[in-house]
């Protein structure tokens, strides 16, 4: 079995044509299973919610409307709320991964956070748009016609929306790697870069078990070390300069004082206002600094993905 080349040699981690076809094809078929993922989880969300929703009948709809009102009246708010809280926690996390990289929990949970603040007012306004439909309805009909009774429903609503927005973003990302098959598929390379199952490091002695094996990334945070695996994350307490001492012997190279990437997880180098990028299976995009600017043609990264 071939040992990976240390950061100072060269090795290219897609040499060859298949292997690009076949990562290629991994890495599209990871992003649609991920799509599709996406939508399972919000769909079914919606329907449990709404179906508690409708049951229990809260803020005395149980009371107000009849059966065929609060499906109505709870479904339609139930969409928007799922369909904004969901769309801005998307954006607000896409926006933070371009300028914030890598993102840690905290940072996910922040963006999910502001996410659902953002979407309360709309979906107030929305709320006020289906009490006006379904008061002709209602035993006992209760305008919103007052400033004050505004931000008293939205009062009520932002915690629902802060809520939604938290467990989508927890749930999305604790089954996102579930939903890319493909990506683990992509990150088998069949070249001299074939990472052995055995290496013996006793870096991997410090990670869970279930994080195995095949690395992606490693970012140093204050004291701590972020370690990025196809099968999840992990804060270890550790230098990144000992880190990379420790893998010597794994097909990667150090881009930055702050991080590392393996050779497997390379996608693509960007040149951006005369400053490079490397962008990786996973779409995480870190900096390379100029003290490593001459590592991508080292290892042959410019051989990766187009």
């Amino acid at each position: 079995m071939t040992v990976p080349t240390p950061p100072n040699q060269a090795s290219a981690p897609f040499t060859h044509r298949e292997q690009q076809d076949t990562n290629d094809n991994g890495n599209t078929s990871g992003k649609r299973s991920s799509a599709k993922g996406s939508l399972t989880r919000l769909a079914i969300g919606y329907a449990l919610t709404s179906a508690l929703l409708i049951w229990t009948g809260p803020f005395s709809t149980y009371d107000l409307f009849p059966l065929v009102i609060r499906i109505f009246y709870w479904g339609l708010i139930n969409l928007a709320a799922w369909l904004l809280t969901a769309s801005l926690a998307i954006g607000i996390e896409q926006f933070l991964k371009k300028k914030m990289q890598p993102l840690t929990k905290r940072m996910e949970v922040t963006g999910a956070f502001l996410a659902g603040c953002m979407s309360a007012t709309p979906l107030a306004f929305i709320v006020v748009m289906a009490n006006r439909l379904t008061l002709p309805y209602s035993t006992n009909p209760q305008a919103i016609n007052s400033l004050p009774d505004f931000l008293s429903l939205l009062s009520h609503i932002a915690p629902l929306t802060i809520l939604i927005s938290v467990l989508y973003t927890l749930w999305h990302h604790r089954q996102s790697s579930a939903d890319q098959p493909g990506l683990d598929e992509a990150l088998v390379s069949t070249t001299d870069t074939e990472q052995p199952k055995s290496i013996s490091s006793p870096f991997f002695d410090r990670l869970p078990k279930h994080l195995g094996r095949d690395l992606l990334w490693l970012s140093s945070q204050d004291h701590y070390l972020e370690v990025k695996t196809t099968k999840g994350k992990e804060l270890i307490l550790m230098r990144l300069g000992d880190a990379v001492k420790e893998l010597e012997d794994y097909a990667g190279a150090r881009i930055h004082r702050s991080h590392w990437v393996a050779d497997a997880a390379v996608e693509r180098i960007e040149t951006r206002e005369g400053r490079l990028f490397v962008h990786l299976n996973d779409e995480t995009c870190l900096p390379i600094s100029r003290t490593y600017r001459q590592v991508p043609s080292q290892r042959s990264w410019s051989n990766s993905r187009k």
